[in-house]
C-alpha cells in the first residue's frame, strides 16, 4: 500500500540543524542534562553519515559514558572524518590516476610504507 511516497535526503546532505536536533534528542533520551559542545557538533556535522540517523544514535550512545555526564565533547565522539575522494574531478588515463593516488597516499603517510599499507 504505497499511496504517498516520502523521500528524505540522507543525513549527510542536510544542514547543521538536521544533525543537531536528533543528536540533542538522543542525548536527552540517554543522558538528560548533558550539553553538546560546539566542537562535538562540528565533528558530527563534518562526518559523512553512511548509516544515517541510526548511526548518529549509536555514536551518541557510545560517547555519553565517556563524558561522565558533564559535557559531550569532540573527543567523546568516536567517528573518523572521511577524507574527500582522492580522485574527485581528476581526468586522465588509468595509469596517471593510479600514480596520482599512490603519490597522494605516500605524501599523506609521510612516505612511511608500513603506514601506507594500512591506509
Amino acid at each position: 500500500m504505497n499511496i504517498i511516497e516520502i523521500t528524505l535526503p540522507p543525513l549527510r546532505e542536510r544542514g547543521v540543524a538536521d544533525i543537531e536536533a536528533p543528536a540533542l534528542h538522543f542525548i536527552k533520551r540517554y543522558c538528560p542534562g548533558t550539553p553538546l559542545t560546539a566542537g562535538a557538533l562540528d565533528k558530527l556535522v563534518s562526518y559523512g553519515w553512511p548509516g544515517n540517523v541510526r548511526e548518529l544514535e549509536n555514536t551518541i550512545q557510545r560517547g555519553l559514558p565517556l563524558c561522565d555526564n558533564k559535557k559531550l565533547q569532540a573527543a567523546h565522539i568516536a567517528i573518523e572524518r572521511k577524507a574527500p575522494s582522492l580522485m574527485k574531478g581528476k581526468i586522465g588515463t588509468l595509469q596517471q590516476m593510479e600514480q596520482e593516488m599512490i603519490d597522494t597516499t605516500l605524501s599523506t603517510c609521510k612516505r612511511n610504507m608500513v603506514k601506507m599499507a594500512k591506509c
